[in-house]
């Protein structure tokens, strides 16, 4: 107490890094619950009921309060592809680029050198197949990039034999455009649900109401959690982005940046 200010008598429940205590913040506490953050980076974080080992290291895990692991892995990629367009213009831009439709070409949005995840590349950098036809579409292309990279995530998380199940929840600045959700969710083909509260601070509420308000994490979660907005595939717009998103995977593949299994 004397070193920390903490008053004496205040119990101490638990610890956790705080891009766990984000995660959690999300209510995603329980086995195959995930939650994708965009923020300057793509971040991936879920719960898993064993322990995940990845060989290319891109995936790693820290342990659940309640015994269960708590897989994730952060990408290179992000919304830093967007820092280049002042944050005024970005409202416009999404209502153009929601207008428009999928884009006309595919482009990978790294703005730096090499990726850690979805796979492990040092010489890895962002690439375009096709040109843009236009601010609007080459804008639409880069949201539609980092969905790619999400979904890539998602499915290298299940081949290592991970489920994720349910809707992805969404955190970060990015979740907060609504166009780049809708985008996510058809590229993932699964809704995704905007959460209201996905800070630090509030997942370490949720921490210390365990085992004091509530039984567990879960019960924690259920109580204090909010349901947030749930934002739906847009079934019009799937081929278009499946047919780009195999375009953008054979592209790392010939590449050689993407492993074949």
């Amino acid at each position: 107490a004397g070193e920390t200010g903490v008053p004496v008598g205040c119990s101490v429940r638990l610890g956790m890094t705080d891009g766990c205590a984000g995660q959690i913040a999300t209510g995603a506490v329980e086995p195959g619950r995930f939650v994708g953050v965009i923020g300057t980076t793509y971040v991936l974080k879920g719960v898993s009921e064993c322990l995940v080992r990845d060989e290319a290291g891109a995936f790693y895990s820290h342990r659940h309060p309640e015994g269960w692991w708590l897989p994730g892995g952060a990408s290179n990629t992000g919304g830093e592809c967007l820092a280049g367009v002042a944050p005024a213009r970005l409202p416009a831009l999404d209502a153009a680029a929601g207008a428009q439709g999928p884009a006309s070409f595919v482009r990978y949005p790294l703005c730096r050198e090499g990726e850690r995840f979805p796979f492990v590349s040092g010489v890895a950098r962002g690439f375009e197949v096709g040109r843009p036809g236009g601010e609007v579409d080459a804008h639409r292309a880069a949201l539609e990039g980092v969905a790619f990279v999400e979904r890539l995530a998602l499915d290298r998380v299940e081949r290592l034999g991970v489920r994720v199940l349910g809707p992805l929840n969404a955190a970060g600045g990015g979740s907060r455009s609504a166009v780049w959700t809708a985008i996510r969710a058809t590229v993932l083909d699964r809704p995704v649900r905007v959460v209201e509260r996905a800070e630090t601070a509030f997942g370490a509420a949720l921490l210390a109401a365990t085992g004091t308000l509530h039984e567990n994490l879960a019960a924690s979660a259920a109580a204090m959690v909010g349901e947030g907005v749930l934002v739906e595939p847009v079934p019009t717009q799937r081929p278009a982005l499946e047919d780009s998103y195999g375009r953008f995977v054979g592209a790392l593949r010939d590449r050689g940046w993407l492993p074949d299994d």
